[in-house]
């Protein structure tokens, strides 16, 4: 049962109510309850329920696959050399959506290479002074550090003049 279906077959009494348990797949419900004969049934909690049986009948229940809204904790340190300009460092993220941090390098430093994270596909784009942090298409937790590099000075060449 592999999405929640099968097929059962059980005998009742005529006159007698039938309660029957159903176990949906994971990540599957919304049930569609067909039954032959005109017979009435209801769902509530996993259970399929015929008040009074009156009459051979055959019932059919189909789950349909509900839509994920599983959320992920993603993470951004942006350690000592620079400041989180824009967005919560930890924050919940939908399965499959992208999630975005402006940071700021101090004086002297500038954002290296993209982040390093625990998981997904992160990028850094520049933005004026600060760097966008993107981690795309988050599809479980995830932390991700900033790397920096000190910025070196470009010293002019002297000139002597004897």
């Amino acid at each position: 049962m592999d999405f929640g279906t099968g097929t059962t077959s059980l005998e009742y009494e005529y006159g007698k109510k039938v309660e029957i348990k159903v176990e949906p797949a994971s990540e599957y419900g919304n049930p569609e309850i067909t039954c032959t004969n005109e017979q009435k049934g209801t769902w509530k909690d996993n259970q399929f329920v015929i008040e009074k049986i009156t009459n051979n009948t055959k019932c059919s229940i189909k789950f349909t696959k509900l839509q994920s809204k599983v959320q992920f904790t993603v993470s951004l340190d942006v350690g000592s050399n620079g400041l989180l300009v824009s967005g919560e460092s930890s924050r919940l993220v939908l399965s499959g959506a992208d999630v975005s941090w402006s940071v700021r390098p101090n004086e002297g430093y500038t954002i290296k290479t993209d982040p390093s994270c625990t998981a997904g596909k992160p990028s850094v784009k520049t933005s004026g002074n600060d760097f966008i942090i993107t981690l795309k298409e988050v599809d479980q937790d995830a932390t991700c550090t900033v790397i920096y590099e000190k910025v070196t000075s470009q010293e002019q060449p002297s000139t002597t003049v004897e």
